[in-house]
């Protein structure tokens, strides 16, 4: 059995348990944790081995073998649930406040290990009601269809699937997006581990840079005047990026892209994560430094995409010192009496 007391607290990162349609009566794991655990936390079941005759009748010199239930093992996972309950509630707020129309999702994690402390994903469900539409703006599509196509027509259907379907993923794993300004330290820090630049550098932004013949636009169009890099990071400055990554160059900067583990999963201990997309390496080496609007709008998170767990993963390798770690979420397992059987180490 199965109780979700939190409700849609974590709910993509708990998953639900599903009707095994091979029993009948079994439940099983069937997305997140449930579904990737599902051998560790699901034990075997107890039974009785008897024979009968022909009519299902006991034979009184018959036999019986008796087989013990076995427990499943507890699964004891990284979540903070005060941690994923404030990001649940931020992320509320922020679609409210922005009339946000295509949902949120967020990661909290801890940069020195890996541990994913919160994952959250909007719109989200309840997994001990899993086929509920949870999110009002989903029903009332469903409700709209209902409405002028009727209760039981195939549109009905395809329209409940389809926002079931959204509500049910996990969005930090499997959609790509333009990070944007988050992506500005990546750049920055690839600068001062090749030794290009320092603290000291300065840059000076008019409010726009021309790349091979198109002007490409600072965010302050009247420009940042002279900046020092400390300066233009904080000020966010497009064209100090700009120029940064002219300096690195299209074949040092795939390097680290692929060295922040950028251009595949990131392996994290779950299901349907997907990977980012990027230009075609020999493609994005060819073009000059100078000339390459790709490598220069790149530089400030644009024309590109990533999944929201690569760019935390890549992130927390800047801030703890260079280290590319693999998040997860599944911290230890023990048995029934306590033993560990699982830790998860650092990797």
């Amino acid at each position: 059995k199965r109780y979700y007391p939190f409700s849609s607290i974590g709910s993509h990162v708990l998953g639900y348990m599903n009707q095994n349609e091979n029993s009948g009566t079994n439940k099983v794991g069937a997305m997140g944790v449930e579904a990737g655990y599902e051998d560790a936390l699901s034990g075997e079941l107890g039974r009785v081995v008897t024979s009968t005759n022909g009519w299902g009748q006991e034979m009184i010199s018959g036999y019986e073998m008796y087989f013990d239930a076995e427990n499943g093992y507890d699964v004891h996972i990284t979540m903070d649930e005060r941690i994923q309950a404030m990001l649940e509630q931020t992320l509320v707020e922020g679609i409210e406040t922005y009339d946000v129309q295509a949902g949120a999702f967020g990661i909290v994690m801890d940069p020195q290990i890996g541990a994913v402390l919160a994952m959250a994903s909007s719109p989200d469900f309840d997994p001990n009601n899993w086929n509920a539409i949870l999110s009002q703006e989903l029903q009332a599509q469903i409700d709209q269809v209902a409405a002028e196509k009727g209760e039981d027509s195939e549109e009905m259907g395809a329209a409940w699937r389809a926002a079931w379907n959204k509500q049910m993923r996990n969005r930090t794993l499997d959609e790509t997006y333009e990070p944007g300004s988050v992506f500005k330290p990546i750049t920055v820090s690839i600068g001062l581990e090749e030794g290009i630049i320092s603290l000291d550098s300065t840059y000076s932004c008019g409010g726009g840079k021309t790349v091979g013949g198109r002007t490409i636009s600072c965010h302050k169009r009247g420009g940042h005047g002279q900046q020092n890099l400390t300066k233009a990071v904080g000020n966010s400055c497009n064209v100090a990026l700009m120029n940064i990554a002219e300096q690195i160059g299209p074949e040092i900067t795939w390097k680290y892209w692929k060295d922040f583990g950028l251009l595949e999963k990131t392996g994290i201990d779950l299901s349907g994560e997907e990977k980012g997309i990027f230009w075609d390496e020999d493609y994005f080496k060819s073009l000059p430094a100078s000339e390459s609007q790709e490598l220069a709008t790149s530089s400030f998170g644009q024309r590109f995409k990533v999944t929201p767990i690569e760019m935390i993963t890549a992130f927390a390798a800047v801030i703890n010192g260079g280290h590319l770690l693999q998040p997860y979420l599944v911290q230890s397992i023990a048995d029934g009496d306590g033993n560990t059987v699982f830790y998860h180490e650092t990797t």
